[in-house]
């Protein structure tokens, strides 16, 4: 799952980073470039796993208690991973290669085991990662099919052909996501502090710190592909960046934007919802500024009742809670 981070905020000292050249303040202009509808619901509503994830060819996948649910344009269909599995969350590589991270109970009262089920071309096993004492929800990145990281809490692992690496990353409270840009990975955490933590992937899959991020209002979000950081400032300002190999780079700088949620196939496709006086509006982006998704359907819901999932090919998918879950389908409109 992946592809959502709640920004903290944060008062300390203010940090200049290096970037690529300023660029002229641009304010959001009002345009309507995305389509939703509601594509399906569960009810009653039991156990869902808080996530939709985007596939290829208009294909999304959810759980609901003990069921995957495939779902295409013409129906969809349940997949049993019942079991000793508490399933949390859902990454896709393609239609033919899934994860679903989660744990199960151990064999003593006081420890869990972190796992996987692994559906590849339609057979499912499952994959026993570690016996731990505290499980977060899990973080998965899938490099190629029998190759992929898995994280949870302070603690990530590289599986590669049935063979597990284990690092432990100091100084941070939980994993929540993975980035590879260019042919380097990264891991993203919140830090003990108030903020968060980058660390960078080293030949071995060790890591290094890259960056403690404390600075005010900070928010860092990942993508598959992306790292994008947002800073405010008490001037009303905000300045946005993404990382390249060389740094960080200046991308946007604008009006008083709070974003709580990103997700892009690229940078092109950048989609962000923004919270301001608690009021949620869809933010796109134009190439040069931010354009409202006049057709963002959640103004005024309580963001902690919506679940958003990864993009894929200009699609991305939303889960509201409520008496039911209902799924909806957002889709990118050519221009």
């Amino acid at each position: 799952m992946r592809f959502f981070l709640i920004g903290l905020i944060s008062f300390s000292a203010f940090t200049f980073f290096s970037c690529g050249e300023d660029l002229p303040v641009t304010p959001p202009t009002a345009q309507t470039k995305f389509k939703w509808e509601q594509v399906d619901s569960i009810s009653p509503i039991g156990y869902f796993a808080n996530s939709v994830a985007a596939a290829e060819n208009n294909t999304y996948y959810y759980i609901s208690n003990q069921y995957l649910y495939r779902c295409t344009p013409t129906g969809k269909t349940p997949i049993d991973i019942s079991g000793n599995f508490g399933p949390s969350t859902i990454e896709v590589y393609d239609n033919n290669y899934i994860i679903i991270g989660g744990e199960g109970a151990a064999s003593t009262t006081d420890s869990s085991i972190s796992k996987v089920k692994i559906l590849a071309n339609d057979i499912l096993t499952e994959f026993n990662i570690d016996t731990v004492s505290d499980i977060y929800p899990a973080v998965v990145y899938i490099t190629r099919p029998g190759r992929f990281y898995y994280a949870s809490r302070n603690v990530y692992y590289l599986v590669e052909d049935g063979v597990i690496s284990k690092f432990t990353l100091s100084g941070v409270n939980n994993v929540t996501g993975f980035s590879k840009i260019g042919n380097t990975m990264y891991v993203l955490a919140y830090n003990l502090g108030t903020g968060q933590s980058i660390f960078r992937l080293q030949a071995d899959n060790s890591p290094v710190l890259f960056e403690n991020e404390n600075s005010p209002f900070p928010q860092i979000f990942s993508t598959k592909n992306n790292l994008i950081k947002s800073q405010y400032f008490l001037e009303g300002q905000c300045f946005m960046y993404y990382l390249t190999e060389s740094g960080w780079v200046n991308f946007y700088r604008g009006g008083p934007l709070f974003f709580n949620y990103a997700a892009a196939d690229d940078l092109s496709d950048l989609y962000m919802v923004s919270n301001l006086n608690g009021v949620f509006r869809g933010n796109i982006w134009n190439g040069s500024g931010f354009s409202e998704d006049l057709n963002y359907p959640f103004k005024e819901e309580r963001y902690s009742s919506l679940y958003y999932g990864n993009m894929k090919d200009g699609i991305v998918y939303l889960a509201t809670v409520y008496d039911k879950v209902r799924i909806y389908k957002g889709k990118r409109l050519l221009q």
